[in-house]
């Protein structure tokens, strides 16, 4: 009762008793509270009506009273002053008094009203003393009921710096104020003391005069003295990085200008910072480049989108280049083929918001500028010029599309960069990248959004005379009617505008164009040629009655009335000539949508009314192979994606699949497996899930397409690049569903995906992380198609990927005694059945899962396959059954062969081994029953034993080696063809020829003309691309990989020489080298004589490696037979110089040859710099850290003749070889870290004495001048900088368990932060976990270190270091490790770093 009472009584505020009163009364009515309770009701209503209302008015006229009773006695000491003797007992009972009274009247207020307002009023009365000694009383008084914890200091404080009376020129309000300021500040907590410091600063910046005079010196220097107070490290009234946050906070460092009278001391307090900056700055880093097409993206590259500047973190005086605008970074990123994903990713634009980029503008603009200056030194023809025009125009279109930049601003920031140059020789070019965007866009835009086009022309067509138009039309001259195609679009939308006062319409064409516009005009009625019809299209593509006329011409060229004949007498429609790049290269963006859109809906149209042909059971009309190859090659262009690729992958393929048309399928597939070379791996992704999809449709009944899936899936698969899949497959949709991307019966396909997995993990060092994406992929293959792999497999996957293989997979069956029995007991059973039960029979899942070794055994008892075989065949292959055998009963045939052979193997019985030879070759190419390369593809990926994988492999080596028939198809069209099929103009007429001699048959027709009878008639799937020769080599790639891991050399030896002339159809010959000896680096790092071979055959002798990919030396070496060649330091230099000059192209022209990127394995000519660099590296004769040492000391010795060389572009040289050993196995890598321990292990002699000054690792100068230890520390800051995300990982186990054992001085410590503060921020936003490992592990090194010296020198640079994590990175997540080794550290350190635990919220609230 008591209890309760007391508490009302304490409420004070009215509005808080109202509040209670309230809350009672609810509870009374819903009978809540028992009938006692209305006493409190009354109390409370009491209450309410009794207390008084405040108002600010009335407290403030109380204040003064207080106040002014307190001056009274002030004025008397006045008037008499001299006669009046001071009694200090008394002037203390004043105060006493005065005390007393306050607080009264402070406590009379309710809580709500005790506020800064009435600290206000307090500071305000003093301010407005008109004598000093009055003032000085009032403060006196102030302080007096501050120390007696009346008032908090810091209100206090905070109401003199915010009362509008101090000002400079008042000058005793300010020194009084300061004074008062100065004797607290050391009496507050630490962040009591940062926002008064905060407020002080910001008086100081607002209140000091420009000009002072003598008369206010006195004031500067009191200013100046509470200034120092909070600058002073020795004091440590708060953190010094929180006065330095202050500082810059008013003053940036990009614009510091403090007042001239702080200038000095805030200029010396800054710079104490700057080795901490450098310590958390990446040395260079300006200077270094990510390879696009290898590099994965990381936010090392990331830059802020206004200002193109690094996003730094920390108030910190870093390096002037840091805080510079990026602008070559962005400029070499943009420059690069398919670099628009990583630009996106480094800028933070994403495609579904309007993120307009003014400094992208003008990036571009400096690259087309850059374009056009290059123009003016070169000659005609110049097809790396042609290339870089070409990539300039599809960037343009993709960053305009998605409003990354304005087209507008962009012509017009172009106009005034050309306004005084005199660049005239790619202004043609130039207007070409223009037409790509207006042709598209103009109906969509005012014409005032071209108004600087017409601005431009005037500029850049200054003559009078007309422009010449060409004798002759080709790809090389359409660019020159650019200008015509904008202007004829222009004049369009100007007239149906009716805008009477544009120039265009007014005034007519100008004179420069008049013969270039007559020309068009008269060839709109009847081009001459094609090239007239490409110029009619750009120029009329938003006319429709004259564009829909030559576009209806272009589309007759490759799709016609006529039939031509196919493989396998199979019937299309039209022409067999697609059209030729270089007339595609001159189509407008505008006009290659056209044309794609309609090759799309003549492909619709083909699949609607081949489903209709297909019910009436009549033939199918394919579509024309010109058709066909034309949709390829348009589909390379990344500036169409959306209607290219993106349209494929989302609408025209679920459209075909949809209508069941499987002959359209066919060819669309075969299209993607053997026409298009760069697809981006979600596009991959997509396509693989829509292809399992297909495969288990129930009327598939198509041998053939079920094939091609299965190959088409392949190779989607082996395609992957090795970061884009570990990213792809991480991702959350595969992890919770895996199932989209596995196969539900191919085994084969499942295990390819594992063994690429296995690949991506090695090369991109993602062991190291955590697996839990790779082992829900893994468990749900096993659960899909249950498998075991080899123990020689398993041996080369990464040790985590290993353990779940090992513990997941299916029970082995023990020299197939299992199948064997089966086998046995349904082939006993066959014997006993008629014709027509046998079929019933094998029709059930099991029987069919086995027939083909069911079929093995008929052929070794009756020397032949009977008719029957052929009727069981066909009837599991049709579309009633969901078991097809090529799909299930693969893998049994295979592993019953090789226990079959391993049986009579161990009888000694050569002619039963003989026989069993030449009747497998006969059920492969005679009986035509299971295709080659599925066949070896399933021996090679069965987990047999030591012993029985040899049998296995024997089988292989003789079924590629000993018959004719693989290697004379190999022979026939190695020779006869290309892999530059874009170039090509007979594909078809070539492709036929050679089927029509070595032709492809699935359904079993062999055994039927075994027999004598007649052929049915069946209808194939036309083929367009394939045949078995391109079908083998994924399967060549898988058996190379097989035959390392098993050491087979011999029988790789003779693979290599007999099939190198098919090697030169390899999609990614280097990168499939690359990845091989990289992956297999421990097992190949003895037999040197097999990479050079491998090397001979794949990029040799098949005619893959070109002029200029590969050194001179390296060249050399792999065509000798001696091994003993070790390199010299000069071949390591000419290696760096060629690979700089494709890096860093702005400089020089690269040494590499100038592709067609978008048919090449790479994607620029730094990727292929980069990966053929690798190889060499891989293929010399020498260790692993024999290279590795050379690279890292080429740079960091600087040594010899090449000193001068180095230095002179050091950071590009440090950029390269970080490149280089990242991209390189482990053991390449880890030469890094060596170097890093021995000078660590150097440095432990060099100890520091209070004399000593910062070590020189803390002042690097990036032309190379520095100690060795300098360089290593650069040389370490680039390397884990380009490292990728597993690699960046281990970088903590490397603190924890190499470095921290050498670590004992202070100069060891400050390296090894310098080393690792640099990635902190990298660190935070890829493993937050491992940053605070690391963090944690500087605290225990600084405890070691402690413990070992008897002083430290850089106290405070230690302890802004840690400052620096705690508040940029990891907050109170080190509070363990920090009071767990505070006691350990030197008393001056600790004094530094007292702020740094404080209690938890949880303990103050207690106390």
């Amino acid at each position: 009762m008591e209890e309760i009472t007391d508490c009302i009584y304490t409420l004070q505020s009215k509005d808080n008793i109202q509040i209670v009163y309230n809350d009672f009364l609810r509870k009374v009515n819903k009978k809540q509270e028992s009938l006692g309770s209305k006493y409190y009701l009354f109390l409370l209503q009491t209450l309410l009506c009794n207390i008084p209302e405040f108002s600010m008015t009335d407290l403030k006229a109380h204040l003064e009273t207080l106040l002014e009773d307190t001056l009274d006695y002030q004025a008397v000491e006045t008037a008499f002053f001299g006669l009046i003797i001071y009694n200090e007992e008394e002037e203390n009972n004043r105060k006493e008094s005065f005390l007393k009274s306050f607080k009264q009247f402070w406590n009379s207020i309710p809580h709500e009203l005790q506020s800064m307002e009435i600290i206000s009023l307090f500071v305000d009365f003093a301010n407005t003393q008109y004598t000093v000694a009055r003032l000085s009383h009032i403060f006196s008084l102030l302080k007096f009921i501050v120390e007696n914890d009346v008032i908090p200091a810091r209100k206090a404080c905070e109401a003199v710096l915010n009362s509008s009376h101090l000002k400079f020129e008042y000058s005793n309000v300010w020194i009084q104020s300061l004074n008062f300021l100065l004797y607290f500040l050391p009496l507050m907590d630490y962040k009591s003391v940062r926002a008064v410091f905060s407020i002080l600063l910001c008086k100081v910046k607002s209140e000091l005069p420009e000009r002072i005079m003598n008369s206010q010196l006195y004031l500067v220097e009191e200013t100046k003295r509470i200034i120092d107070l909070g600058l002073d490290r020795s004091v440590c009234l708060l953190p010094s990085y929180f006065v330095l946050n202050e500082i810059y906070k008013l003053y940036p460092v990009d614009n510091f200008h403090p007042h001239w009278v702080l200038g000095k001391d805030f200029t010396s307090f800054t710079n104490s910072f700057k080795p901490l900056a450098q310590m958390v700055s990446i040395i260079g880093h300006s200077s270094l480049t990510p390879v696009i097409g290898y590099t994965s993206f990381s936010n090392v590259w990331n830059l802020d989108p206004a200002t193109l500047r690094y996003p730094l973190k920390g108030p910190l005086p870093y390096n002037k280049k840091l805080l510079e605008s990026q602008k070559n970074l962005i400029r070499y990123v943009i420059s690069q083929p398919y670099s628009r994903e990583f630009v996106c990713a480094m800028l933070g634009l994403k495609k579904q918001q309007k993120q307009r980029c003014e400094a992208l503008e003008e990036v571009l603009v400096d690259l087309i500028m850059m374009a056009m200056e290059k123009n003016e030194s070169s000659v005609d023809g110049d097809n790396y010029l042609k290339l870089l025009w070409q990539h300039l125009s599809s960037q343009l279109i993709f960053f305009i599309l998605f409003q990354f930049v304005s087209f507008p601003h962009m012509v017009k920031l172009l106009h005034k960069k050309l306004l005084n140059k005199n660049l005239t020789k790619g202004r043609d070019q130039l207007m070409w990248v223009l037409l790509q965007f207006i042709s598209g866009s103009i109906q969509k835009s005012s014409l005032s959004a071209f108004s600087h086009i017409i601005k431009l022309f005037e500029t850049l067509y200054p003559g009078k005379e007309p422009l010449p138009v060409p004798t002759l039309i080709n790809a090389d001259n359409v660019s020159s009617f650019s200008m015509a195609c904008i202007w004829v679009h222009l004049s369009k939308k100007a007239r149906l505008e009716s805008n009477q006062h544009d120039t265009m319409v007014s005034y007519g064409a100008p004179i420069t164009l008049s013969k270039q516009l007559e020309f068009l005009s008269e060839r709109v009625q009847k081009p001459h040629d094609d090239y007239e019809i490409v110029l009619l299209c750009n120029a009329y593509s938003t006319s429709s009655d004259v564009f829909s006329l030559q576009m209806n011409e272009i589309m007759s060229k490759i799709c016609d009335s006529t039939t031509v004949k196919l493989p396998k007498n199979c019937l299309a429609s039209g022409s067999v000539v697609p059209l030729d790049m270089k007339l595609l290269d001159s189509l407008t963006a505008h006009t290659k949508m056209s044309l794609i859109h309609n090759i799309v809906t003549r492909i619709n149209q083909f699949a609607a009314s081949s489903t209709q042909l297909h019910q009436d059971q009549q033939q199918v009309l394919a579509l024309s192979p010109a058709l066909v190859e034309t949709y390829s090659r348009l589909l390379v262009y990344m500036e169409i994606e959306l209607l290219g690729i993106k349209s494929f992958i989302s609408q025209v393929l679920p459209n075909v699949i949809k209508r069941k048309a499987w002959s359209i399928l066919h060819g669309l597939l075969e299209m993607f497996s053997y026409r298009l070379h760069h697809i981006q791996s979600h596009y991959r992704m997509s396509l693989i899930s829509s292809l399992h999809n297909v495969v288990p449709v129930s009327d598939l009944d198509k041998v053939q397409i079920q094939m091609c899936v299965v190959t088409t899936v392949l190779k989607l698969i082996m395609g992957f690049g090795s970061s884009d899949l570990q990213a792809q497959l991480s991702s959350q949709r595969y992890t919770t569903e895996p199932s989209v991307i596995l196969s539900k019966d191919c085994e084969e396909l499942n295990k390819v995906l594992i063994l690429t997995m296995a690949r991506a993990i090695h090369v991109t060092g993602a062991d190291s992380l955590p697996f839990t994406w790779c082992e829900s992929i893994v468990k749900e293959s096993l659960k899909l198609t249950p498998h075991r792999w080899s123990s020689y497999t398993l041996a080369s996957f990464p040790a985590p990927l290993q353990l779940i293989c090992s513990q997941e997979s299916v029970v082995e069956d023990v020299n197939g005694k299992v199948l064997m029995s089966v086998v046995e007991k349904h082939y006993r059973k066959l014997k006993t059945l008629n014709e027509e039960e046998t079929v019933s029979y094998f029709n059930e899942k099991e029987q069919a899962e086995i027939f083909l070794c069911i079929v093995w055994k008929v052929l070794l008892e009756h020397n032949r396959i009977t008719p029957v075989c052929h009727q069981i065949l066909t009837n599991l292959s049709s579309k009633s059954h969901s078991s097809k055998p090529l799909a299930n009963g693969c893998k049994f045939f295979a592993d019953y062969l090789v226990f079959d052979f391993k049986y009579i193997n161990n009888q000694q019985n050569a002619a039963q081994v003989s026989k069993r030879f030449q009747y497998l070759n006969d059920i492969i190419w005679k009986y035509e029953i299971i295709p080659l390369d599925r066949l070896i593809l399933s021996l090679t990926l069965r987990p047999h034993d030591e012993k029985s994988s040899q049998i296995c492999f024997y089988i292989i080596k003789w079924l590629l080696l000993q018959p004719a028939e693989l290697k004379s198809r190999v022979k026939k069209f190695a020779s006869e063809n290309t892999p530059q099929h874009w170039t090509q103009v007979d594909w078809n007429e070539r492709h036929t020829a050679y089927h029509d001699q070595y032709p492809e048959r699935y359904y079993y027709e062999g055994i039927l003309e075994a027999n004598n009878i007649t052929l049915p008639n069946l209808q194939y799937q036309p083929t367009y691309f394939g045949n078995i020769c391109l079908r083998f080599l994924p399967v060549f790639e898988i058996l190379i990989h097989r035959l390392i891991e098993v050491s087979q050399w011999n029988t790789l030896d003779l693979i290599l020489k007999e099939y190198f002339p098919l090697f030169k159809f390899l999609e990614q010959p280097i990168t499939y080298l690359y990845n091989t000896l990289h992956y297999y680096e421990k097992k190949l790092k003895e037999n040197a004589i097999i990479k050079r071979k491998l090397m001979l055959s794949i990029c040799t002798l098949s005619g893959n490696l070109l002029d200029g990919i590969f050194s001179t030396e390296i060249i050399e070496f792999i065509n000798k037979d001696s091994d003993t060649w070790v390199p010299s330091i000069d071949y390591f230099v000419e290696l760096f110089q060629r690979f700089i000059t494709a890096t860093f192209f702005n400089k020089s022209r690269s040494s590499y040859p100038s592709f067609d990127w978008r048919f090449n394995e790479f994607l620029n000519s730094t990727t292929l710099a980069l990966y053929a660099t690798c190889l060499e590296l891989m293929i010399l004769p020498i260790s692993a850290e024999d290279v590795g040492h050379a690279i890292v000391d080429l740079v960091t010795m600087c040594h010899g003749s090449n000193q001068t060389l180095i230095k002179s572009n050091f950071m590009e040289w440090i950029n390269t070889a970080a490149l280089l050993l990242t991209s390189l196995p482990r053991s390449y890598l880890n030469v890094v870290n060596i170097k890093v321990c021995d000078v660590i292990q150097t440095l432990a002699k060099k100890t520091l004495s209070s004399t000593s000054t910062l070590p020189s690792f803390f002042d690097f100068h990036e032309d190379g001048c520095n100690l060795y230890e300098d360089r290593v520390l650069a040389m370490f800051h680039a390397t884990w900088l380009h490292a990728t995300m597993g690699q960046f990982y281990t970088l903590s186990r490397f603190l924890q368990e190499t470095l921290k054992p050498l670590i004992h001085n202070e100069t060891q410590l400050l390296f090894v932060f310098c080393m690792f503060g640099p990635f902190l921020q990298r660190f935070q936003e890829e493993r937050s976990g491992t940053l605070f490992e690391i963090a944690k592990e500087f605290y225990y090194l600084l405890e070691q270190v402690c413990r070992s010296c008897v002083s430290l020198v850089f106290v405070d640079l230690i302890a802004d270091f840690l400052y620096h994590i705690k508040y940029m990175f990891a907050g109170d997540h080190l509070r363990d490790a920090v009071e767990s080794t505070l006691h350990s550290f030197h008393p001056s350190l600790q004094n530094k770093l007292k702020f740094m635990v404080f209690p938890k919220k949880e303990d103050i609230s207690h106390q």
